[in-house]
């Protein structure tokens, strides 16, 4: 009998209710056949699949029925990679009661010597943070450290922004220093997989702070340390743009339109050239708004015109008499 292959036939949400016909079906006849010293590893075969096919058909009140079911009959939990589809899920729902499921289930792998993916944290930490439970948060990431369990940048990055959020920079600044301090911070691409807590900072300091030194410091560390590991975005230029644009000038922010083509291959689009294009009009520098719309965002970057804010700006100049 192949009871994986059988429930997995009904993978699709709409036929979830034969997927479980199917389970219960097949459970009775191991039941019934399966000698006492094979029962118990058939039927973990047969709740694993059923709770993985609950979760990929977004069920998330029947996958826990199902884990509970499990976790009582059993004794068992699912397997890693089912457990992490099952916190996707529920990192999804909207219930309040979604981070107590977590922290159950959590509780349930840490009880069992079970070491849960990182990603299992990660999703619980999204989970604290988007609910604006920092101090639940905090405690999460230092249960998963006393674990040996090694954060990412992924993990730092969900952290500080939820103490960003809360305009707490000390402790945001605390856990960067922290994430940089770690031993493989500038050589292994696995612990530094995500350009996230540069950006976090960078966007702090900018649209918070308003500071513009400390932004380039951030920037300036990273490209010294962690750019051959993991690559800027399109939106960290956007936020070096649009910082140095209103805290010191537009024309010096052009410089980073050529620096994130010519070095990061990255082409600069309309939402880069809007904080420049503004803040040329707000300090009534007409002559180099039409310049930059004519010369640079046509000429040299062949920028489609396409989006609210950048054909707003360039209608504008377009509409103004140069003398």
């Amino acid at each position: 009998m192949q009871p994986m292959r059988s429930l997995n036939c009904w993978l699709a949400p709409k036929k979830l209710h034969l997927a479980i016909h199917y389970f219960e079906k097949l459970n009775e006849i191991e039941v019934a056949n399966t000698p006492c010293n094979k029962l118990v590893r058939h039927q973990y075969f047969l709740y694993n699949t059923i709770v993985s096919v609950c979760c990929a058909a977004n069920d998330l009140p029947k996958a826990m029925e199902f884990y509970a079911l499990m976790k009582k009959n059993l004794n068992q939990l699912p397997d890693l990679k089912t457990t992490t589809k099952l916190f996707t899920l529920i990192c999804k729902d909207n219930c309040t009661s979604s981070v107590s499921d977590m922290l159950s289930i959590l509780n349930d792998m840490t009880s069992r010597d079970i070491t849960p993916y990182p990603l299992v944290y990660n999703l619980t930490l999204s989970k604290c943070v988007s609910q604006n439970d920092i101090k639940l948060a905090k405690s999460v990431f230092e249960q998963m450290k006393s674990f040996n369990i090694t954060p990412t940048a992924v993990t730092y990055s969900i952290i500080i922004k939820g103490y960003l959020a809360e305009h707490n920079l000390a402790e945001a600044k605390f856990y960067f220093n922290e994430m940089i301090s770690q031993p493989n911070a500038s050589e292994s691409s696995q612990f530094m997989n995500s350009i996230g807590p540069f950006n976090a900072m960078i966007q702090y300091y900018i649209q918070q702070s308003h500071s513009l030194i400390p932004a380039l410091e951030i920037f300036d560390l990273y490209e010294q340390k962690y750019a051959h590991l993991v690559p800027p975005s399109g939106f960290t230029f956007h936020l070096l743009i649009l910082g140095v644009s209103m805290l010191d000038h537009p024309k010096k922010a052009m410089r980073f339109l050529k620096h994130m083509k010519t070095k990061y291959q990255i082409s600069p689009n309309g939402s880069h050239f809007v904080p420049i294009l503004e803040e040329f009009m707000k300090r009534n520098l007409i002559r180099a708004a039409k310049y930059t719309v004519d010369d640079v965002l046509k000429r040299q970057y062949h920028v489609e015109i396409r989006g609210e804010a950048i054909e707003r700006i360039v209608s504008k100049i377009e509409s103004m008499n140069q003398s």
